[in-house]
């Protein structure tokens, strides 16, 4: 177990594009991608299974997606959008000791990752429980 966790100041937006999500064809992974950064948000939804493809600038059919990497955990859903936000979610909960400082941007903020997480999360008696819930999302990433 690590023994410190240093908030970096992490964001969602942080994280790569890719979003896991099932696959409305086939029911097995999918990637969502997000695009350009013009005022409509570009969205596109493919998948390696069935060869399912969804390019489209409308985003209203990306929020009845549903995440790939999610399972039961402490009576809540333990999710993560991809990979890296599973190892960091995972360095997080596995450090005994959990710092923040100052951001020089924005001061004592509620702006970074660490900060937002919900209170059953962060609390170390769900520490065991939390990291057994990584550890299932990440056999679905095989």
């Amino acid at each position: 177990m690590s023994q410190r966790f240093m908030d970096d100041f992490t964001r969602f937006s942080d994280f790569d594009p890719e979003v896991f999500v099932i696959c409305p064809q086939c029911g097995k992974r999918s990637t969502l991608q997000h695009r350009g950064l013009s005022a409509v948000p570009q969205y596109v939804l493919t998948c390696g299974h069935c060869g399912y493809s969804k390019p489209d600038s409308e985003p209203s059919w990306v929020s009845r997606l549903e995440l790939w990497l999610q399972t039961p955990c402490c009576g809540q859903v333990l999710w993560a959008l991809n990979e890296k936000h599973l190892n960091w979610l995972e360095r997080y909960v596995a450090a005994a000791l959990r710092e923040r400082k100052r951001s020089p941007e924005f001061g004592w903020s509620n702006k970074s990752l660490a900060s937002r997480l919900p209170l059953w999360m962060k609390q170390a008696k769900n520490r065991e429980a939390v990291l057994a819930g990584v550890g299932r999302l990440r056999q679905r990433l095989r």
